[in-house]
């Protein structure tokens, strides 16, 4: 029983993880959270699905002209590396010791 006793503060964080993971597959939503309203879960009437649609391909469409925009900026980028004259590495400072303390 003793052992049972020293264990326990080493089996209460597993034990807890476990239980709720099984707590929260039994309610069924998958999110850990529960911000999710149970409206959310019903299936959206005829009428909105065509306006959900809309949204999507609206959303989608925007991503799309956005990552354009970005390919369009990181190929000028890559056009001005080039352009830019080859540096050379910058040289080791090696100063000779001043002589004037002398």
């Amino acid at each position: 029983m003793e052992q049972l006793l020293t264990a326990l503060p080493y089996l209460a964080c597993p034990i807890g993880m476990g239980l709720m993971m099984w707590m929260m597959s039994r309610r069924g939503d998958g999110s850990a959270s529960g911000s999710v309203t149970p409206e959310a879960h019903t299936a959206a009437p005829a009428a909105a699905q065509p306006h959900a649609e809309d949204s999507h391909n609206g959303r989608t469409q925007r991503l799309r002209a956005e990552l354009a925009g970005l390919q369009a900026q990181q190929m000028a980028l890559e056009t001005r590396l080039r352009e830019l004259p080859a540096e050379s590495p910058p040289q080791s400072s090696t100063t000779q010791p001043s002589t004037a303390c002398r």
